[in-house]
């Protein structure tokens, strides 16, 4: 076995010995925040946003109700969709997208991970995403989302749950979740939809950040 097939082998070993382990531990209790929906706004510069009713099985399936889904437009662009979800102090976390939109009859055209760097402040934030492109039935949409462990953004999900079972197996649990956006593509312009999310994720990013400093002091 080539040293570096055995480093990834024993990676997945490992986190698999993680979770067995937490399996056996006491159960986090849920720290539900109140108002949680508030903490992000519904009106981000330029942007009006408007919340998605969920179902309760959604909330029981997620284990959690700090979840945000809410659509977001402004003047002369078509809308977005923002998802947002967080559990502070948890090795829990929602799973990648791929399955719920498969789940739902999309199909992967194609994924890839990349960095946009994204205006903030006087500087740009390098942020590591992951872009999905999905279709059904000749509709095609653009994802793009990454996830959260304490104040850290990761593309990948390993990285993401290999940090928050180490701080928990520390006993210094952090909270973890994940942030996705999606939009419609039209005239088949994956690019100018991933444009649309940068100008959104611009907006919403300074916001997000702020939540994260306020719960992972």
């Amino acid at each position: 076995m080539k040293l570096s097939h055995f480093i990834i082998v024993a990676g997945l070993l490992g986190i698999v010995a993680g979770i067995t382990l937490l399996s056996y531990l006491q159960p986090v209790q849920k720290d539900e925040l109140i108002g949680f929906a508030e903490k992000i706004p519904l009106n981000v510069n330029t942007y009006c946003g408007r919340d998605v009713p969920l179902e309760k099985r959604i909330y029981e399936m997620l284990e959690t109700n700090n979840v945000i889904m809410r659509f977001y437009d402004t003047k002369d662009k078509p809308e977005v969709l923002f998802y947002f979800i967080y559990d502070s102090g948890t090795y829990k976390t929602a799973d990648p997208p791929e399955n719920c939109v498969q789940g739902d009859g999309f199909t992967v055209l194609k994924k890839e991970r990349k960095i946009l760097s994204i205006p903030y402040g006087d500087k740009h934030y390098e942020l590591p995403v992951n872009v999905m492109l999905v279709e059904r039935q000749k509709e095609r949409q653009v994802f793009v989302y990454w996830f959260l462990a304490g104040d850290r953004f990761y593309d990948s999900y390993v990285q993401q749950r290999r940090r928050l079972i180490s701080a928990y197996l520390s006993m210094r649990p952090l909270g973890g979740g994940q942030a996705r956006i999606s939009t419609q593509v039209y005239g088949n312009d994956a690019e100018e939809a991933l444009g649309r999310i940068s100008d959104f994720i611009t907006a919403m990013l300074p916001y997000i950040t702020k939540f994260l400093k306020l719960h992972e002091k």
